[in-house]
């Protein structure tokens, strides 16, 4: 049991829906491992932050901007995202436990997420108790939208990044 925490993504939640303009953010340390357009991947999420933003997410339609750290910036420790994320819906939430460096277990929580969109940040609103931001789209807007990838109208950007995961899988590079 994930201890009542998550709400499942069939369950209706009344009054969310425009009460807040921004989205949930969870944070990726390594662009190289951003979810992309069409992709399905894995999180392992066990900081305070992105699980909190996982909780939002979970009473908000079960989506969430996945966005990368900027590296220039937290080179400076400084705080500093991408400029683009990616819309993900989460698909499956299970508890797990990761080790540290140490060996020492702590809990987290994994989930099974697929890229929607790619998402343009547009203003971080809120940090604590997790990153919020105001979003828009990303030239043309199109994306994997609900009901399978028939509906499928890609941007050029959009494009590029769904050849980009391809390729990933083509050459057998972890995604």
């Amino acid at each position: 049991s994930l201890g009542g925490l998550f709400r499942r993504s069939e369950d209706p939640v009344e009054g969310v829906e425009g009460d807040d303009p921004t989205s949930p953010v969870i944070l990726q340390h390594s662009i190289d491992r951003l979810i992309l357009p069409g992709q399905t991947s894995q999180l392992h999420l066990y900081d305070s932050s992105n699980l909190a933003a996982l909780r939002s997410a979970m009473t908000q339609g079960s989506t969430f901007i996945h966005v990368a750290l900027d590296p220039a910036t937290t080179a400076k420790r400084k705080f500093g995202i991408s400029a683009v994320g990616t819309e993900v819906r989460v698909l499956t939430v299970a508890p797990s436990s990761k080790l540290n460096f140490r060996g020492e277990s702590s809990s987290s929580i994994v989930i099974e997420a697929i890229g929607l969109r790619q998402r343009r940040v547009l203003e971080v609103t809120t940090f604590e108790p997790h990153v919020r931001a105001r979003i828009g789209p990303v030239l043309g807007g199109g994306g994997y939208e609900k009901g399978g990838l028939a509906e499928l109208r890609l941007d050029p950007l959009e494009a590029l990044a769904a050849e980009c995961h391809n390729l990933r899988v083509a050459l057998q590079l972890e995604s």
